[in-house]
């Protein structure tokens, strides 16, 4: 049975050679449809506000076979930067579930509103955060949380565009 497990910085110490090992099979499956490059340990283990809160991972048999990691943004405003199953579980209510629980976990804090970003070719993940009610930030709105998130506009805007900002309200 799967269980679903909260990421604290101990837990993630204490696993992270397993979410090491998804984050890695995933980028071999994935490799244009996620980042270019994979997180280390370094980046699962940086301190940003209430990410031991709201990250949280599934187990099977003790081992982490998918995560996703939250952080709080801003006040009342919550970011989703790392969503990973292992390519062997996708399909199988994983990543619905850590979703489903992430965001009501969000919800029962307080949170307003939820970010995420993708990489735009992946049509698959875009379809699966709409599902959750997520949707595609757009004009004034995305130039204003480029800004707030400090990217290069380039990545989110124009003919060379490689990602998409997407939100949920609460």
């Amino acid at each position: 049975m799967n269980r679903l497990i909260k990421l604290t910085y101990s837990s993630i110490k204490e696993k992270i050679n397993d979410i090491l090992f998804v984050e890695t099979e995933v980028l071999k499956v994935h490799k244009d449809l996620y980042d270019s490059k994979a997180w280390t340990e370094k980046e699962f283990l940086y301190q940003l506000p209430r990410k031991d809160e709201i990250s949280l991972a599934v187990e099977k048999k003790e081992k982490i076979i998918g995560f996703s990691i939250g952080y709080e943004f801003d006040l009342k405003y919550a970011h989703i930067s790392r969503v990973a199953v292992l390519p062997t579980w996708k399909g199988k209510g994983i990543g619905r579930k850590l979703f489903l629980n992430q965001l009501s976990i969000l919800e029962m804090l307080g949170y307003k509103r939820c970010s995420i970003d993708l990489v735009s070719k992946n049509k698959g993940a875009l379809n699966f955060y709409q599902k959750f009610g997520f949707i595609q930030i757009q004009g004034e709105n995305l130039k204003e949380y480029i800004k707030l998130k400090n990217r290069d506009i380039g990545e989110y805007i124009g003919q060379k565009a490689t990602h998409i900002a997407m939100i949920k309200e609460f």
